[in-house]
């Protein structure tokens, strides 16, 4: 798998504002096979992309609107085939033992990217039966002023399960918040992460500077990507 290496700036206005790259491409070969973990997505292949026109101060707009997903859905054919081919899984799967996930929703605003797409399994429970109600009642929060867009994002890209047992079944505390990791589609075509340690997060509220490295190849937007693991969550 090819992927890009560049630096990266990323230049925070608070939690309204989004990051700006300054990519310097050079070229470097890594190893694929992806893994699900129990219920949870492969976070190193599938870290979670947004739709960078969704942000809290336009969910009145678009996903708070009635239908409005049914118009940014795009999943084709070929990116499906690629979805099941990175987590070594037979195309066509047997019928109804996958869904070709969203990690972070089309309802709180996520990409069409491969980042952010895993072939998610209906069992063992909890499946992608219940993620589904779990993306209703996070799309229902956060237009409600319950919970905050990022808020959504960045628990359902940590840990969905415990989110779902938080939202939806009241059996767990709410998430947290700790250190943040950054991915983002650059202006190329590729995407790269920034590691922020827990301490720059804590101290400043807002991600700092990093280094990038990323996977080009894909013809996916540009996007916002935040890994898997761990998260910073306002």
């Amino acid at each position: 798998m090819t992927r890009l290496l560049f630096s990266l700036v990323l230049i925070w206005g608070g939690w309204g504002g989004w990051p700006v790259a300054v990519p310097t491409p050079t070229a470097t070969v890594s190893a694929a096979g992806c893994h699900v973990r129990g219920a949870l997505q492969d976070s190193t292949c599938t870290p979670g992309a947004y739709n960078p026109d969704v942000t809290q101060a336009t969910i009145g707009t678009t996903i708070c609107v009635s239908g409005w997903t049914s118009t940014v859905r795009s999943v084709p054919v070929r990116e499906r085939m690629a979805v099941f081919a990175e987590y070594a899984i037979a195309y066509p799967p047997p019928s109804s033992a996958y869904e070709i996930d969203h990690l972070v929703s089309l309802e709180l605003g996520g990409a069409n990217a491969l980042a952010n797409l895993w072939p998610e399994a209906a069992s063992p429970v909890p499946g992608f039966h219940q993620k589904d109600v779990l993306e209703s009642a996070a799309k229902r929060a956060v237009c409600s002023g319950r919970i905050t867009l990022d808020y959504a994002r960045h628990a359902i890209i940590t840990n969905w399960v415990g989110f779902y047992d938080w939202l939806v079944l009241g059996t767990a505390p709410r998430p947290g918040r700790s250190g943040a990791r950054v991915r983002m589609m650059g202006a190329i075509a590729g995407w790269g992460d920034c590691a922020i340690s827990p301490a720059v997060a804590a101290s400043t509220g807002s991600p700092g500077k990093g280094s990038q490295s990323g996977r080009g190849g894909s013809s996916v937007s540009q996007g916002i990507v935040i890994t898997a693991g761990t998260a910073f969550i306002p």
